[in-house]
């Protein structure tokens, strides 16, 4: 039961930050200039993404997303994303993606955690936006590592995700170093 309250605590967090947050940051600047973009820009605690792996999307295809405010009749006024043409090819297609874990719940295994092209400074700080985290959800469940880690799966866009998620990958076998 601890574990689900947990759980719960941390996608509501995710899922507060990444909505109040980054929409506001990315109202006040334009997509390109984020602190998170595929221009080379850094993380605020100063560290750099990952470079791609041979076979593997990158991160900055990921980050071309932009948020834009949209007005919805049920929940009034909305960020959500706008993916470009290259992302919505890669919508429910195979890919590997290399990152680090960010474990959901406690515990040595995960089924569910998130994947992240800046290494974990704080667990309780998110200096990143939608468009470079990664919902990963596993088939079986994979041990919780400091390293990165290339995993594969089904890619998934997300729409209109309740918890602020813009990405998720689905079925992921291979949860492994490369």
């Amino acid at each position: 039961m601890r574990s689900i309250g947990l759980s719960l605590l941390l996608r509501l967090t995710l899922g507060g930050i990444l909505a109040l947050v980054w929409p506001a940051h990315a109202a006040d600047k334009p997509a390109q200039e984020s602190l998170m973009t595929p221009n080379g820009l850094i993380a605020p605690d100063g560290s750099k993404p990952l470079p791609p792996l041979k076979d593997t999307l990158s991160w900055a295809v990921l980050q071309k997303v932009q948020s834009v405010k949209t007005k919805t009749e049920d929940k009034g006024e909305v960020w959500l994303p706008k993916f470009t043409p290259e992302l919505k090819n890669l919508n429910k297609k195979a890919i590997k993606l290399y990152g680090f874990m960010l474990p959901t719940e406690a515990g040595e295994m995960q089924k569910e955690f998130i994947l992240t092209p800046y290494p974990p400074s704080c667990p309780f700080c998110m200096s990143m936006g939608p468009d470079s985290v990664v919902q990963i959800v596993c088939d079986k469940p994979a041990k919780v590592t400091f390293e990165p880690v290339v995993v594969s799966g089904n890619f998934v866009m997300l729409e209109d995700d309740p918890s602020g998620f813009y990405y998720r990958i689905t079925g992921a076998t291979a949860v492994e170093q490369p």
